[in-house]
């Protein structure tokens, strides 16, 4: 077995000193619960996508966007190319997500996803909108 002697400690100025808490009760995780996304409120985006909703599951949905403060396409996982899915099929819910989406730099990608759809009833809605 091979024995070395210990290398000398040197002083760094920019060291991270690690500091143990010794009342680790009192500390609290900060968390910011505002761009959370419930489990519940995923699935109902799921479906959205793929079939109408029913008025009590739009509502649970227009609710949580109301408490959404960040990137709801990317929380949500709206993509340009599944927003005509969600025209199609859940065209109340588009024209949120969408009105939230105007102060972003990403707009203008949903914008020519939906000016390119197929004309139906429920893209003129949105559009109208």
């Amino acid at each position: 077995m091979f024995l070395s002697i210990a290398p000398p400690l040197m002083d760094f100025e920019d060291e991270l000193l690690w500091i143990n808490q010794s009342n680790s009760g009192k500390l609290k995780i900060l968390y910011d619960k505002s761009n959370y996304v419930t489990p519940n409120t995923k699935l109902l985006i799921e479906q959205a996508f793929l079939q109408p909703l029913s008025l009590q599951d739009q509502q649970i949905l227009f609710d949580d966007l109301l408490k959404q403060n960040s990137d709801i396409a990317h929380q949500y996982g709206l993509t340009p190319a599944k927003l005509p899915l969600l025209v199609e099929n859940n065209p109340l819910i588009s024209i949120e997500i969408l009105l939230r989406l105007m102060m972003t730099s990403d707009i203008t990608e949903y914008f020519n996803i939906l000016v390119n759809m197929d004309i139906t009833l429920h893209s003129m809605e949105v559009v109208n909108r």
